[in-house]
């Protein structure tokens, strides 16, 4: 396992912060593997055999709705989504209720930060970036020298590549003359360049890709270096010359000749000369892997939508045009992508980074149980537990009410957005040199949350008619605010600590009157901000909370203590810990709720010019 530098990850010394960015989510900083608590009595967990201390028992509760909340009601296979709040229907009547799977999502969150548990599962994803603002990393690590061009195919999972050496660029009136388009004025007019924006786009003006291939192939072309260096290629003179394709990308925008900005070629990958076949080379897991993950071939609402067009041809058999470049010994692809300026994978994978790189792995001997595996149970190990808590659906009481149609765009972010997901030291928002996932000591922000607002904003109404796509749109009818549901936590052979830590991370430690959950679809935007009340415990030794509470803070103390001992840190009580205070912090009603909203693009790219960062809500807030 790689070493990594330890620091007390409980009582950073933080900058403050200027209010500068703005942000619908912020973090609660995760551990790194010796300062997560593994709890002693992990291994004589057992469903037979109770612990000398062991309960069984219920927690009845209520759920009250401080904002109108949204969970979506289940479809079947190949239906559309339904705008309706989750339900069942008896006798013509509908009962809304919140299931049993997002109640047990809420309380586990919470309970992974209070008891100092991994910061898992996350997906261990490459992110990769494009930036071609001045002095980003992009300009200086893409190599265009190095960028070779080739016909992507499978056989059987297998990936391979045609090799058809460097790409050269043709002009779009020689595309025109030789496929019979009006390309040439079509990207320059601001119009029709709209309608371009993806290389399929315009495959279509001759019908397919593979039209576009067939035609190109029957001309020869001749090559030739113009006055910016650039290999060039157009249509030869009678039979002269080499085979060759045409191959299109995308037009991010419209082309201005007299400022010469804007694209104004495509490509051609000619046959290679002196050889009856092009070279093949094979695609290693890794980058096939680092590849649908650019191109996220994995979420079918963000999939590129060139990918998506193309991986019916690969899938059909057919060879997909691609530009990659070569590894250092040359016998295999270090990256590649779908355009001749493709985004580049950074250094390190998700798992690559702080803390994560510090855990064991799951399957290993090595492993031990965190409070809520101990608890909630686990796959990980070499002896799976299973878990002793169990949730009932949380069904509405009364007569609950359905609020007006919600039409909004809910932002998808993205954890490629190192300024907000990576730790950054700076002063007043600011940094000198970002962290990037190219950075060995860079370090996960920790357990995402969603600051409560207090109330529900729209992120529609700034938007003009043109901007507005109802392709991204997102509808669906909330319950009311007030409307309250009834809900149970059966447990089985807990330990009084164990009890304590279920009720803490529901009650917000016996404060359920000042801090809030948040259940449900456009937390962003404020919906489903919950309050707990009316706690009942059933079957119980001690009909008190605070008993079960206070045995879950002596435990979570007196491991700290033996934990920072153990690290050489100064020791902190659990109540003091800057995982404690930043989650409360989160849990609150904010100070400026004006500031918990999604930046728009300008923001994002803004940002980064201004080496800003989002910092601890602690200080954001403050």
């Amino acid at each position: 396992m790689k070493k990594h530098k330890q620091h007390h990850p409980y009582h950073k010394k933080q900058k403050k912060d200027s209010g500068c960015v703005v942000s619908a989510y912020n973090f609660i900083p995760a551990l790194t593997e010796p300062f997560v608590f593994k709890p002693s009595w992990a291994d004589q967990v057992s469903h037979d055999i109770p612990f000398q201390d062991g309960e069984s028992g219920e927690i009845e509760f209520e759920i009250e709705a401080v904002t109108p909340i949204f969970i979506r009601n289940g479809t079947g296979q190949g239906q559309d989504a339904s705008d309706e709040f989750c339900h069942i229907v008896v006798q013509g009547k509908k009962h809304y209720f919140i299931p049993a799977t997002s109640l047990k999502g809420m309380l586990r969150n919470v309970l992974e930060i209070l008891t100092c548990c991994r910061l898992l599962p996350v997906s261990d994803r490459r992110f990769a970036y494009r930036d071609l603002t001045p002095d980003n990393p992009y300009m200086h690590n893409f190599k265009q020298s190095k960028v070779r061009c080739g016909f992507l195919y499978k056989k059987d999972d297998q990936w391979y590549i045609e090799d058809y050496g460097k790409p050269h660029f043709i002009t779009h009136k020689e595309v025109d003359k030789i496929l019979k388009t009006n390309l040439h004025n079509k990207v320059r007019n601001k119009d029709e360049v709209q309608k371009l924006k993806h290389a399929f786009d315009k495959y279509k003006l001759v019908g397919s890709p593979y039209e576009v291939f067939e035609k190109s192939k029957r001309v020869r072309f001749t090559t030739f270096t113009n006055k910016n260096n650039k290999k060039m290629a157009k249509k030869a003179n009678g039979g002269n010359g080499r085979k060759g394709y045409i191959v299109f990308t995308g037009q991010p925008g419209v082309r201005n000749d007299s400022r010469k900005a804007g694209k104004a070629t495509e490509f051609v990958f000619l046959e290679p000369e002196g050889q009856n076949t092009p070279k093949v080379i094979a695609v290693s897991p890794e980058v096939k892997s680092d590849f649908l993950n650019i191109y996220y071939d994995d979420n079918e609402k963000q999939i590129s939508t060139d990918w998506k067009e193309w991986r019916r041809y690969l899938e059909k058999g057919e060879k997909v045009p691609v530009f990659f470049t070569l590894n250092e010994s040359g016998d295999g692809v270090l990256h590649m992508g779908l355009s001749y300026m493709y985004k580049l994978p950074y250094n390190y994978r998700i798992h690559g980074l702080s803390p994560l790189n510090t855990y064991p792995d799951p399957k290993s001997e090595e492993w031990k149980f965190d409070f809520a595996e101990v608890i909630f149970g686990s796959i990980n190990g070499t002896d799976p537990l299973k878990g002793r808590v169990f949730f009932s659906h949380a069904f509405a009481i009364g007569n609950p009410q359905t609020a007006d149609k919600v039409d909004t765009i809910l932002g998808s972010p993205k954890a490629s957005y190192y300024p907000y997901y990576l730790q950054q030291e700076g002063e007043k928002c600011k940094v000198e040199e970002y962290k990037t996932y190219d950075d060995d000591d860079a370090e996960l922000r920790g357990f995402k949350r969603y600051p409560q607002k207090g109330m529900t904003i729209s992120n529609t109404t700034d938007l003009k008619p043109e901007e507005y796509n109802p392709n991204v749109r997102t509808q669906f009818i909330p319950l009311q605010k007030g409307t309250t549901f009834k809900g149970k936590i059966r447990f089985h052979n807990l330990k009084p600590a164990e009890i304590g830590a279920l009720l803490s991370a529901l009650t917000f430690h016996n404060k359920a009157d000042q801090y809030y959950h948040s259940l449900g679809m456009a937390k962003p935007l404020g919906y489903g901000t919950v309050r707990i009340k009316n706690v009942q415990l059933k079957g119980l030794r001690y009909n008190d909370t605070v008993y079960y509470t206070n045995e879950f803070e002596v435990i979570m103390d007196e491991n700290l203590q033996q934990i920072h001992k153990a690290n050489s840190c100064p020791i902190l009580s659990w109540r003091d810990t800057i995982q404690v205070n930043e989650f409360l912090r989160t849990a609150r009603i904010a100070n400026h709720p004006e500031r918990l909203r999604y930046p728009v693009l300008k923001d994002f790219q803004q940002y980064k010019k201004d080496k800003k960062y989002l910092p601890p809500h602690s200080e954001f807030d403050s």
